[in-house]
């Protein structure tokens, strides 16, 4: 897959301005795809243009690019601290400034949009509607190691350091709060982790009351510009809540034909049927808070949000966010930082989506087994909006680093054997740094171990406004090694 996401820096309120910013973005992903044109062009097959994929096929760009990503409000920006204060910038799925971006943005690059935006849900429809979102499992039993979780401090997003130039990263089984705990032994139980159901969702407790209702959403187009799908946030932020309800229309599924992956498939319609085929990709969505517990109550190993994923079958997982970081100014900007990711940041990530790396991973040929997570997230200060944790001062500062990365379980890939490995005493998890940018990661006692990668093909800086582009085909830049005993249960 071909991916590219657009990391902004938006300013509060200021739409067009906005547009105008990820415009200029977009002529720089242009030509960055441009250069792809020689070496895709003609041959049929994956990476050939198809000139029906979109009205831009002859552009330059048309057609090698798979999906687009845009933050969460992109447009709009986030942080606003009040209904009223939102209220100019809330729009129509189907005519909306962001509705008529994506509808031109997608003609122009021949590929799939997706963008966040402050959706006014028209009046008079049904917002309980499904119609644009596939059906799937709604529940997934499994036995899990259970320990309530704390939220992270500091609302959407933790801490980060960033140490020598050297790229070190400890990822954690499930646990408490950072806590890598041991998961043999006993108090195992089953647990149900799904979404909330649709009717939970509308008793959420918000300030969301009037007609029309008001969603934190994101629009999903295919290359001729035509509504794939309208997802909304199920999992609300605080500062979502003054303005937002709960999303009432689906759990964010729908299958897509990937126009330069699969160049010669016709895109499904909304209400095709949700069979896939090996010419569309499975694919989940949410937006940012989804993947945290619900509300922060819900216990950390419930894993709503990955549960959904594996539930659903998706091998690819869209993410617009406007996620959060507890650095000050200084640690975002000062001294040439901007252009290093937020690695804490990255972590916990990739801590919510512990499930795709302990799924079982059977016999599944090469890529079979992975499942690729786009992380569009956003930059920028926001100043005047809601207070961010307890001793907040109405600014907000996002994290960046928005990244294209694939989580493989053991059997989902042939096994690199240049990596290294770092042993862990029981109980604990040791991080290092190995030749390649790589990482290994071990959990649990010596001996016998199961193992998973995550391959992170592209990533931005903590302050960095740029193109984060990936084809998931090449080799990853980075790559970190999980490892643990294989008589986990």
């Amino acid at each position: 897959m071909r991916i590219a996401t657009l990391q902004l820096s938006p300013r509060l309120g200021d739409v067009q301005g906005n547009i105008s910013r990820a415009n200029a973005l977009v002529d720089i992903l242009e030509k960055r795809l441009a250069k792809f044109k020689g070496e895709t062009v003609g041959g049929g097959g994956r990476g050939s243009v198809n000139v029906a994929a979109g009205a831009a096929a002859g552009s330059g760009a048309g057609g090698l690019l798979d999906v687009l990503v845009l933050p969460e409000m992109a447009f709009s920006g986030y942080n606003f601290p009040s209904l009223e204060a939102i209220r100019p910038c809330l729009e129509s799925s189907e005519s909306g400034p962001t509705a008529k971006w994506a509808q031109s943005t997608a003609r122009r690059l021949g590929c799939v949009v997706c963008v966040g935006y402050p959706e006014l849900a028209g009046a008079g429809t049904n917002s309980h509607s499904a119609s644009l979102t596939s059906p799937e499992p709604s529940t997934l039993e499994k036995k899990q190691q259970h320990s309530d979780g704390l939220p992270p401090k500091g609302g959407n997003g933790t801490a980060t350091s960033h140490v020598n130039n050297k790229t070190e990263i400890n990822i954690q089984p499930p646990g408490h709060e950072g806590r890598t705990k041991s998961t043999e032994g006993g108090n195992k139980r089953a647990i149900t982790t799904a979404f909330p159901e649709d009717d939970d969702n509308d008793a959420n407790g918000t300030t969301n009351n009037d007609d029309p209702p008001r969603f934190n959403s994101a629009l999903i187009v295919s290359p001729t510009g035509s509504t794939l799908s309208n997802y909304q946030k199920r999992f609300l932020y605080y500062t979502d809540e003054p303005w937002a309800a709960e999303g009432r229309n689906g759990k964010g599924f729908l299958n897509l034909r990937l126009p330069f992956t699969a160049p010669d498939a016709p895109q499904p319609t909304p209400n095709s049927s949700t069979s896939t085929s090996t010419s569309t990709t499975p694919t989940a969505i949410g937006i940012c808070m989804d993947i945290n517990p619900y509300k922060f109550l819900a216990p950390w190993t419930s894993y709503e949000f990955a549960t959904h994923v594996l539930a659903s079958g998706a091998r690819l997982v869209l993410l617009p966010m406007a996620w959060l970081t507890q650095l000050g100014p200084a640690e975002l900007t000062g001294g040439g930082v901007e252009g290093m990711p937020d690695m804490e940041t990255f972590r916990y990530w990739v801590s919510r989506f512990w499930p795709l790396l302990e799924r079982g991973g059977g016999e599944e040929g090469e890529g079979e087994g992975e499942v690729v997570v786009v992380f569009a997230n956003r930059v920028g200060i926001e100043s005047g909006g809601m207070k961010i944790g307890e001793d907040g001062d109405g600014v907000a500062r996002y994290a960046g680093s928005s990244c294209v990365v694939g989580f493989r379980r053991r059997g989902g890939r042939r096994r690199r054997r240049r990596m290294g490995e770092i042993d862990g005493e029981e109980g604990s998890s040791d991080e290092g740094s190995v030749s390649g940018g790589e990482v290994g990661v071990r959990v649990g006692k010596k001996g016998a171990v199961e193992e998973a990668e995550i391959a992170v093909w592209e990533m931005l800086g903590r302050a960095e406004e740029g193109v984060c582009l990936a084809d998931t085909e090449l080799e990853p830049k980075m790559l970190f090694r999980v490892s643990w005993d294989g008589g986990r249960g």
